[in-house]
């Protein structure tokens, strides 16, 4: 696919989402319909539409309204790119832009409230609970949070991790806040279809729950017991972490 027919195709995925579907049930649904489509054409699509999702303030605001293609016009604008050199571009593209859109491309400035992405009902418990640091807060939502790995620490050391990882191509850097996180630096792409994936030594979790769940002062017989499990990430790296198979451990997904 060319880099206009991904827009195009991100567009009517947006417009779905807009319309009430689940952002990651729309991915899957077209990737399923659409075979022709590469994996790589269905992650950039993929990338597109959350990085839309992720401004879609500023994206409105730089295109005009929050259809899907306002949206993805005002993605390009805030990327700095020519929205001519896409709409219109080839045969796979959205169609060419309006006279209306031409005069907003050329006039549309972006106010500061849309600069940070964030909703505005939320923004007051925002600064009262994170005052000077709410503006960096709301800015680093905006972009893709770092991919971080557990290391199962019953099958190899941290070390070990990263030179495994490293011959598949997934290179990562040691995190401070748990004896078993990594940081993704680059191949975050190639993660569920490495070795370490597939057999265990290495799972996807964010370093803060790796950092809760070293904190959990369990002794043997204890009973530990999760009222907000979902897929029981927490509970797994505590028994990871103890080697605890003298623990009972009881997971309870609230949602």
């Amino acid at each position: 696919m060319t880099p206009a027919a991904r827009i195009s195709a991100a567009i009517s995925l947006i417009d779905r989402i807009q319309a009430g579907a689940l952002a990651d049930r729309v991915l899957t649904d077209w990737g399923r319909k659409n075979r022709y489509a590469y994996s790589k054409d269905r992650a950039a699509i993929g990338d597109i539409v959350y990085d839309v999702l992720r401004k879609k303030q500023s994206c409105a605001s730089l295109g005009g309204g929050e259809t899907g293609r306002a949206l993805l016009l005002g993605y390009i604008r805030d990327g700095g790119q020519d929205p001519a050199t896409v709409f219109g571009a080839d045969q796979y593209a959205p169609s060419k832009l309006s006279d209306e859109e031409l005069s907003l491309v050329q006039s549309a400035p972006i106010r500061s409230n849309e600069s940070r992405d964030f909703p505005e009902w939320l923004w007051p418990d925002l600064m009262r609970s994170h005052q000077y640091n709410a503006q960096a807060i709301a800015l680093a939502m905006q972009d893709r949070a770092p991919v971080h790995l557990r290391v199962n620490l019953m099958k190899l050391n941290r070390e070990e991790a990263i030179t495994a990882l490293a011959d598949e191509g997934v290179i990562c850097k040691p995190l401070t806040l748990s004896p078993s996180a990594l940081q993704v630096v680059d191949g975050a792409r190639k993660i569920r279809n490495s070795r370490s994936y597939q057999n265990g030594a290495v799972e996807l979790q964010d370093a803060s729950s790796q950092a809760v769940a070293d904190m959990v002062p369990l002794k043997q017989g204890e009973t530990l017991l999760d009222f907000c499990a979902g897929a029981g990430g927490k509970v797994l790296a505590v028994v990871t972490a103890r080697s605890a198979c003298f623990l009972h451990m009881t997971s309870i997904n609230a949602e």
